[in-house]
């Protein structure tokens, strides 16, 4: 019963179109979602969402669920209003759509010039736009932090909202409890298995167990053994079996670990 809380559907499929496509494709049948009961796909730019349920051709599996939410490009961020109304066009069906969160949105200051404070602000902007786009709605937001763990947490605190997920967390163990302090979760991705990452494994290890998540990030990120190939929700069972060796529980209480963890963040029966 693997729960993976952040996928990218579409991106995964446009990846894998020159291979092993089945891989994803299975994630749908009755068997894979016997397996992969919740895969949450995550909305990178305003309007983008009627794409990605296209995908599925009218009928989106029982596993699916989706979010909306406007990345920091440069793009979105010089173009804001118009991706915010965007946005918002997306978010008139929320039920219907099984759209669940907010985000992903954030900070990736290795994307975006950091020696413009400008941009650093239009990026902060963005950022707090879409946390009053969550408040509105009463959902959380799925917060993108790449080197830049200060202007994410001033923000977050700033903002006063504490329903959220940190993604794929790449920072250490004294960030995470920062950002666990603030009522948000964590969520691990496949890096956790990647030899160098013993500061990401202590954060899994050490941080409240009621706040720990995983996720795939696909198509990117793949645990080891498929480093170097395109990441897929098929492959977070290896993420599943590092951090249940890494907490000392069996793969069982970690799967009902997670799932209970996501229901609660996401408001799941």
């Amino acid at each position: 019963m693997f729960y993976d809380t952040h996928a990218h559907i579409l991106m995964t499929s446009r990846h894998m179109a020159e291979g092993p496509v089945n891989l994803l494709t299975d994630l749908f049948t009755q068997e894979g979602i016997k397996e992969f009961p919740f895969i949450l796909d995550i909305g990178t730019e305003g309007g983008d969402l009627k794409n990605r349920r296209d995908f599925f051709c009218g009928k989106i599996p029982d596993n699916v669920f989706f979010t909306a939410g406007i990345w920091p490009s440069k793009t979105s961020i010089e173009n804001q209003d118009l991706e915010i109304k965007k946005l918002l066009e997306d978010l008139e069906n929320i039920k219907k759509y099984k759209i669940i969160g907010i985000g992903e949105a954030g900070f990736d200051r290795r994307e975006n010039d950091t020696t413009n404070v400008g941009n650093l602000m239009e990026e902060k902007r963005l950022f707090l736009r879409q946390i009053e786009v969550a408040k509105a709605k009463n959902l959380p937001v799925i917060v993108h932090s790449r080197d830049a763990y200060k202007e994410t947490y001033e923000t977050i605190s700033e903002s006063g909202y504490s329903k959220g997920v940190i993604h794929c967390f790449s920072y250490g163990l004294k960030e995470a409890l920062s950002f666990v302090e603030l009522g948000f979760y964590i969520s691990f991705s496949g890096i956790i298995t990647y030899k160098k990452n013993e500061y990401i494994r202590e954060a899994v290890r050490k941080i409240p167990k009621e706040k720990i998540l995983l996720e795939t990030d696909s198509p990117y990120l793949s645990p080891q053994p498929f480093r170097g190939k395109t990441n897929t929700p098929a492959y977070i069972r290896e993420t599943y079996k590092k951090a249940a060796e890494i907490l000392g529980l069996s793969l069982e209480d970690l799967c009902l670990l997670v799932k209970e963890n996501t229901n609660r963040l996401f408001n799941l029966s």
